[in-house]
């Protein structure tokens, strides 16, 4: 049954002829490093993304896990050649530009275009803002502090269970959704978690480390510096926390996931000029309102004959925090995120004005059909021009323009569905390749998930082959469940049939 859900696969894949490939690596129970390798697709309905294997990985190296990529594409008969896209995490061994396996694939395949991974590259942007400031990262040692100190005595959290509707949660060093639980639960329940840090610091049966911990906790959270991050970063979380969920759906194409990154860019340059609400907020949270002072005296630095006392900083406590942690945590998540957007510039571009085709005059799709065709010449022919004109025209006869749907998408529909795959040839497969491509490996995570469940500690010692059979049956589920077993049930009989005794 495993073995008809993969060859069902490769034979979709096959048909649709152009794919995207994404790999990444996890060590399972038995302490082996385990392979996965997903692909996309499309069907007439739209893309696809299946798992295929788990392949065992030996090193890291990036000729390794590119080499058993290559060969088990070559094994299966999918030729590397109609490749259009790769998406790895943003590791050297996978995105080196010299010397990564996406520059080992683009040698075999330079049409294999490389889309470093959005969902990482969202979480790079926040560990890069979090380390960007010593301040920031005092805030989330703080709160993974918090709850370890609650977690680890059942009647300590038995307390906070009893006064709080959301938990605090701990951190995790790749998954920032759990930051933004752990930072929303702590600004809702504020009150709450101090009236319980105060109880037990005031609580003579308690030990004395635990009293003094608590006591230390709950001077932390009335400090209006606590406040103003748990209140910034709760908005700021929760912004980069749903983007992330958009980013994780199969189906999303490279335009929507660029605009939702862009898109971030505003909110954030909004929350920058926004420490003002966020001041008001925290007071609300520490009534006393004030900052920190500086309780050691300052370093005065010796100045030359030359200089002037206009040259000191004289900075009160709310402008040292607004000016060297706030703005600073601010700043580096803007430069981060238009860094990591520049990946996606030039595929983007390419394929962008897709979207917009129905409001571009003649001369801008003549410019940007040419520009398609060049970056695709074994693909595309040069009457992709006049087609796109005469499509763009159809387009804007059509009434039913679908709102969960990316305008690319509808457009792939609707040739498919009106059979005017023969009338604009070009333009499907343009779509084809467009749509095929990959903007994240959150299908490899999925699979990584369900291989913890597979081969669990009772079953480490599970043979290969078993593995990947029971995983593919259980991850593309909907594919098994499409399938006539009537066949699968003879080709069985006939393998385990016994010979007959005469």
């Amino acid at each position: 049954m495993g073995q008809k859900v993969q060859d069902t696969i490769l034979k979709e894949a096959k048909k649709a002829k152009y794919f995207s490939v994404s790999i990444d690596s996890t060590p399972d129970v038995s302490h082996l490093d385990q392979l996965t390798i997903v692909i996309r697709y499309v069907l007439p309905l739209g893309p696809v993304e299946r798992f295929l294997t788990f392949l065992p990985m030996m090193r890291h190296t990036a000729t390794h896990m590119a080499s058993i990529l290559l060969n088990f594409l070559k094994e299966n008969g999918l030729d590397v050649t109609n490749c259009r896209g790769q998406s790895y995490d943003n590791a050297s061994n996978m995105s080196g530009r010299y010397n990564g396996v996406q520059a080992i694939v683009k040698r075999e395949c330079k049409y294999a275009a490389f889309i470093p991974c959005c969902n990482h590259s969202l979480n790079l942007v926040g560990d890069q803002a979090v380390n960007s400031c010593a301040g920031c990262t005092r805030f989330f040692h703080f709160v993974n502090g918090l709850y370890v100190f609650l977690s680890e005595s059942t009647y300590r959290w038995q307390k906070l269970k009893n006064r709080c509707t959301l938990t605090l949660k701990g951190l995790s060093g790749t998954r920032w959704c759990e930051r933004a639980d752990a930072v929303k639960a702590l600004v809702e329940g504020w009150k709450s978690i101090q009236e319980v840090l105060d109880e037990l610091a005031a609580d003579k049966e308690q030990k004395a480390d635990t009293r003094n911990q608590a006591d230390g906790f709950s001077r932390r959270m009335d400090e209006l510096e606590t406040a103003v991050m748990a209140t910034a970063w709760n908005d700021i979380l929760c912004r980069l926390n749903s983007t992330s969920i958009s980013l994780q759906d199969p189906t999303v194409s490279l335009n929507t996931a660029t605009s939702l990154l862009a898109s971030l860019v505003d909110t954030i340059q909004f929350a920058r000029d926004r420490f003002d609400v966020y001041e008001q907020m925290a007071i609300e949270k520490v009534p006393h309102g004030e900052y920190k002072a500086e309780e050691r005296r300052g370093r005065k630095r010796k100045r030359m004959p030359d200089e002037g006392a206009a040259n000191e900083e004289n900075l009160t406590p709310r402008e040292t925090f607004k000016t060297h942690i706030y703005l600073v945590m601010i700043d580096r998540l803007l430069a981060e995120l238009e860094k990591r957007m520049k990946a996606y510039e030039d595929i983007s571009t390419t394929f962008g004005f897709l979207s917009e085709l129905t409001s571009l005059s003649i001369k801008q799709i003549e410019n940007k059909a040419q520009n398609l065709v060049s970056s695709y010449p074994d693909d595309l022919e040069d009457t992709l021009v006049a087609e796109l004109i005469q499509f763009a025209a159809f387009m804007r006869t059509q009434k039913s323009v679908s709102v969960n749907e990316s305008a690319e998408l509808t457009m792939y529909k609707l040739l498919s569905s009106l059979n005017l795959s023969q009338t604009f040839p070009n333009v499907e497969i343009a779509l084809r390749i467009y749509l095929c491509l990959m903007v994240s490996n959150a299908s490899g995570e999925r699979s990584f998930s369900k291989l913890g469940i597979v081969k669990g500690e009772l079953r480490s010692s599970m043979r290969e082959e078993r593995l990947n059979m029971l995983a593919l049956m259980s991850i593309e589920h909907e594919v098994l469940s499409s399938l006539d077993c009537t066949d699968m049930i003879e080709d069985f009989a006939l393998a385990k049939a016994r010979k007959t005794v005469v």
